[in-house]
C-alpha cells in the first residue's frame, strides 16, 4: 500500500529529527569524556590525582592513605634532613624544617621551590630549625634546636621578633637558656602548645596573648607503658581534638592524653616504636609519625590502631625516619627525613595513582583512553552515510538484488519519491526518505540543471558532510557529474556488487 505525501513527509521529519537527537546525545556525551579527558591530565600534573570516583563496600577494611608525590627541592635548593612541615592556611604554601640546610624552605601545595629563609638578627641565622608552627596570621613560628629560642617570621620570610613567653627575656637567653622548645602546634583560637625538652621534659600553653596559662611535666624514663603519667621522656609531636591534647611521649613509646581545660590525666595510648610527629584529623583520627618502625599509624581518638602505612625504603610510598607531619584537607604532608623529602599522601575518596617523579605510567593510561576515544569517533562519526538514487535502486530492483543489498548496505537515503515507489521492494528498515526544503531544491536545480527529485537527494547528502562521510549510490551520468563537481565519493549498481563491467549480462544483448 502507497504512503501519501503527508505521511511521507511526517515520517521523513521524524526520522531526521530522531537522527538529530541522537547525534546531539552522542556529541555531547564525546565532548564530556574529552573534557574529563583534559581535567584528570591537567589535576595530575598539577597534584597527581585522577578524579575517579572510588566505590567501597560497607564491610571493606579501612581504606589507607596513598602516596602521591614527594617534594625534593631543586638542585640547589634541594632538602636535606628536614624534620617538620607545615602548611600556611592563608596561601596553602608548604613550609619545612630543612634542618640539614640551617633554614626553613617553602614550596607551593604542588611541590615547586619558591624560597627559603634563615636571617634571624644582625649576621645571624639560624642553627637547627628542627619543629615549626603557623597561627592564624600566616605567621611562622621556628624552634631552633641549638639556639634554645623561638622565632617569628612573616609569610614571606621576614624576622620579626623572638618569642618570649609573659614578655620574659629569659626565654631568649642563648647563653644561659631556661627552656629547650621542641614541637609547636597551634589551635582555632591561635593558642600556642608546645613541648620543651632540656632539664624537665615539660608541655606548655600559650595564649594568644602570649601569656603562659599552663605549664607541667617532668623528665621522665618509664620502664612500663602506664607508668608515671605527666613524666615525659623527649616529647617531639603534640596535637588537639576537642578538649583532649595528645602528646607523643617518644622515648617512652606512648602517647598522653590529656584534658585540655583542666590539664588533668585521661589515658595512654601504646603506640611501641618511637612516635614524634601528631596530628588529628576532620576525621577524627589521630596520625602518628613513627621514626623507629619507619611508618606511620592512624588511631581512633580512644587509642585504638585502624592502621599502618609505609615501610622502610627509599621508594615513593617508603620511609626513612618520619618525623613531622602536616594536615591540609585529605592531604597529609610527612617529613621524610633520611629520604631527604616531603612525602604527599591523601586519603582516597578517588582514586589516585601512586608513581614516581617520572609518571609514565599515567601516560600509558592517558593514550589508552585518548585511543579508545578516538576508536569510538570513528565508529559514530565517520560512518559513511549512503544515500541512493532512484536509478540505482531501479537496478537493484530490476537485477533481483534487493536482499542482497539490504545485507550489504544495511540502511539507505533516499529521496521522497523514490521511497514512494520502492517502500514496498525492500524492508522497513532499509529506506529512509529524506526531507529538504523547496528553496533548497531550487538552488540545486538552478545550479546543476537536474531533476528537482535528484536535487533533493544532494541537499540531504551535503548537509551530512560535517557530520559523517557520505556515499552516494549512483548510476546516472548526469548524477556521477553533479557528485563529482562537488567532491562526494560515489559508487555504481557495479561498484558495490563486485561486478565484472567486461562480462556480458542479459540486459546488454
Amino acid at each position: 500500500m502507497k504512503k501519501t505525501e503527508e505521511e511521507t513527509s511526517a515520517l521523513a521529519h521524524l526520522y531526521v529529527s530522531r537522527e538529530k537527537i541522537k547525534k546531539v546525545f552522542l556529541l555531547i556525551f564525546f565532548l564530556v569524556l574529552l573534557t574529563f579527558l583534559i581535567i584528570s591530565f591537567l589535576r595530575y600534573q598539577l597534584v597527581r590525582e585522577l578524579p575517579i570516583l572510588k566505590f567501597q563496600t560497607i564491610n571493606a577494611p579501612a581504606p589507607s592513605p596513598v602516596p602521591l608525590f614527594s617534594i625534593y627541592g631543586e638542585k640547589n635548593n634541594s632538602l636535606k634532613e628536614p624534620t617538620d612541615v607545615a602548611v600556611n592556611p592563608l596561601n596553602q604554601n608548604i613550609y619545612v624544617a630543612d634542618s640539614g640546610n640551617f633554614r626553613i624552605a617553602v614550596f607551593d601545595r604542588y611541590g615547586r621551590y619558591l624560597f627559603s629563609f634563615r636571617e634571624i638578627e644582625k649576621d645571624k641565622t639560624l642553627l637547627m630549625p628542627i619543629y615549626l608552627a603557623i597561627n592564624l596570621k600566616g605567621e611562622v613560628f621556628v624552634a631552633d634546636r641549638k639556639l634554645k629560642s623561638v622565632f617569628v617570621f612573616s609569610p614571606a620570610g621576614r624576622f620579626i621578633k623572638k618569642f618570649l613567653p609573659n614578655g620574659d627575656a629569659r626565654y631568649g637567653d642563648e647563653v644561659n637558656p631556661i627552656w629547650g622548645p621542641t614541637a609547636l602546634f597551634f589551635d582555632q583560637y591561635n593558642n600556642l602548645y608546645l613541648t620543651s625538652i632540656f632539664k624537665e621534659h615539660q608541655f606548655l600553653v600559650i595564649d594568644a596573648r602570649g601569656r603562659t596559662v599552663a605549664q607541667f611535666g617532668r623528665k621522665f624514663k618509664a620502664k612500663a607503658m602506664d607508668e608515671m603519667p605527666g613524666g615525659f621522656y623527649f616529647p617531639n609531636g603534640i596535637s588537639t581534638w576537642r578538649e583532649k591534647i595528645f602528646i607523643s611521649d617518644s622515648n617512652n613509646r606512648r602517647i598522653q592524653v590529656f584534658d585540655l581545660s583542666r590539664g588533668k590525666f585521661l589515658s595512654f595510648i601504646n603506640t611501641g616504636g618511637l612516635p614524634r610527629g601528631i596530628k588529628v584529623d576532620a576525621q577524627n583520627r589521630i596520625i602518628v609519625a613513627d621514626v623507629l618502625e619507619n611508618v606511620c599509624k592512624v588511631y581512633t581518638t580512644d587509642g585504638k590502631l585502624i592502621l599502618k602505612f609505609g615501610k622502610v625504603g627509599v621508594e615513593n610510598g617508603e620511609f626513612q625516619h618520619p618525623n613531622g607531619l602536616a594536615l591540609d584537607g585529605r592531604r597529609i604532608y610527612i617529613a621524610d627525613r633520611l629520604n631527604n623529602r616531603i612525602q604527599v599522601w591523601a586519603w582516597p575518596v578517588t582514586i589516585l595513582i601512586p608513581v614516581g617523579k617520572i609518571p609514565f605510567q599515567w601516560y600509558l593510561a592517558l593514550g589508552f583512553l585518548l585511543l579508545l576515544f578516538l576508536v569510538f569517533f570513528l565508529l559514530f562519526f565517520l560512518k559513511a552515510r549512503k544515500f541512493a538514487s532512484r536509478d540505482f535502486l531501479a537496478r537493484v530492483v530490476r537485477e533481483g538484488m534487493t536482499n542482497q543489498a539490504e545485507k550489504k548496505l544495511k540502511k539507505v537515503f533516499v529521496s521522497e519519491e523514490a521511497y514512494e515507489t520502492f517502500v514496498d521492494f525492500f524492508s522497513k528498515k532499509f529506506l529512509f526518505p529524506v526531507f529538504s526544503s523547496e528553496e533548497e531544491k531550487e538552488k540545486f536545480v538552478q545550479k546543476f540543471k537536474i531533476k528537482k527529485e535528484k536535487a533533493e537527494l544532494f541537499v540531504a547528502a551535503e548537509k551530512r558532510r560535517f557530520l559523517s562521510r557520505v556515499l552516494l549510490l549512483l548510476e546516472g551520468e548526469d548524477e556521477k557529474e553533479v557528485a563529482q563537481k562537488l567532491r562526494m565519493n560515489f559508487k555504481s549498481f557495479s561498484d558495490i556488487f563486485k561486478i565484472d563491467k567486461s562480462l556480458p549480462k542479459k540486459d546488454k544483448k
